[in-house]
Formats: C-alpha cells, sequence, structure tokens
C-alpha cells in the first residue's frame, strides 16, 4: 500500500537514492532541505512515515524529532533516522533514546 512520506534531507545524493527506492513502489514523497523546512511540510501536511537525516543545517534533528512528537500527538507517524557512520549495537534502542523509531544506517 502506498505511503505518503516526508523525507528531511540536505544532500542531493541522498534524497536521488531515496526517491529510487521508493518512488517505484508508488509511495510518494515530500522533501524538505532543513530541519525548518521539515517541521514546516509536517504542519502542513499528514504523513505515513518520516525519514530524517542524522545531520541537518538550521536545526537539530534531535529538535525536529522532538517538535514532530509534540505536534503529532500520539498520532505522529513513525521517524526513522538515517545516519551515516552509526556504530551502535542497538538501533532501535539508541533511536528510541531521541524520539525516532529505528535508526536507518547508511554506508
Amino acid at each position: 500500500m502506498p505511503k505518503i512520506v516526508l523525507l528531511i534531507e540536505y544532500e542531493p545524493r541522498y534524497i536521488e537514492r531515496i526517491r529510487t527506492l521508493i518512488s517505484p513502489l508508488g509511495h510518494t514523497v515530500t522533501e524538505a532541505h532543513d530541519g525548518e523546512a521539515g517541521l514546516q511540510a509536517f504542519g502542513s501536511s499528514k504523513f505515513d512515515v518520516v525519514l530524517l537525516s542524522g545531520m541537518l543545517p538550521r536545526l537539530p534533528s534531535a529538535e525536529v524529532i522532538r517538535e514532530i512528537r509534540k505536534k503529532g500527538g500520539a498520532t505522529a507517524p513513525p521517524i526513522l533516522l538515517m545516519m551515516s557512520g552509526y556504530r551502535g549495537t542497538n538501533r532501535k534502542a539508541d533511536a528510541q533514546k531521541v524520539g525516532a523509531f529505528d535508526i536507518l544506517a547508511r554506508p
């Protein structure tokens, strides 16, 4: 079933990779290129999932997660935190420490 995805990512190469992977599946992708734009997009539409870069310009990822959780309340969508160089041993637990659903390790 197609999903509505909010992609908050500033690096064009990652944006293109993600679009290439999920667009053919029928998912709709809304892009935001920094934390402030991501929160603005989140406030204006309903999303099934949020893909969030671990590092963002203009507003830290942890702050974006907190604001999405506050604005979305109990119905906030899952947030998948995308991190380069993740070296933890428990992705789910590390993600939950910052309010995300899970961590997607990027190469």
